[in-house]
């Protein structure tokens, strides 16, 4: 889940709020106390929403193969249920692969299974509700663009640490959603 962010480089710019205290160079510069210091930051972090829903999506599609095998529940469509199968196992596989390593493993290791597991709720979201979708039910497709809004929105949240976009102390600590991210703001 991202157990710790990684910070590729920042770049510290100061902003002066108030312009009529910009004065000439000759005449020295006055202390203002209406700069704000900004940071743009490169960090590579999770977007937490995708991961939880990935996760979420591995736990209900894995659930979902366990009750095939261990309580015999009927299979509404045999295609769907085998791709889900794949990719669970595909996910759980390499997991087990990459934890027998004893390096230092990065965010970027985890984004095959990241791929797995959103192609598996993707193919288990259309196991549970594509008969709804397809029959257009407004339950069913307001959940799906409620997934799409949250997962843009949370996106654009934290842009701002992908794009190295400018951003005060405030509002770097507000992108700070876990302590286990171990994400520090410029000084």
């Amino acid at each position: 889940m991202g157990g710790k962010s990684i910070n590729y480089r920042w770049k510290k710019k100061e902003r002066n709020n108030n312009i009529k205290n910009n004065f000439p160079r000759r005449w020295g510069r006055k202390h203002n106390k209406n700069k704000k210091i900004e940071v743009e930051y490169s960090y590579l972090v999770v977007n937490p929403f995708i991961w939880m829903s990935a996760a979420l999506g591995i736990l209900l599609s894995s659930s979902l193969i366990i009750s095939r095998l261990v309580y015999k529940v009927p299979i509404k469509d045999e295609r769907l249920f085998r791709w889900m199968l794949y990719f669970t196992m595909m996910y759980i596989c390499y997991l087990i692969a990459i934890s027998q390593i004893d390096r230092v493993m990065y965010l970027y290791h985890y984004f095959i299974p990241l791929i797995f597991s959103i192609i598996n709720l993707s193919l288990l979201f259309t196991y549970l509700y594509g008969e709804k979708l397809f029959n257009k039910n407004i339950g069913a497709i307001s959940s799906l663009m409620g997934i799409l809004f949250v997962t843009v929105g949370v996106f654009i949240w934290f842009s701002p640490l992908t794009y190295s976009l400018p951003l005060s102390a405030e509002q770097f600590e507000q992108r700070n959603w876990l302590p286990i991210w171990k994400m520090q703001a410029v000084k």
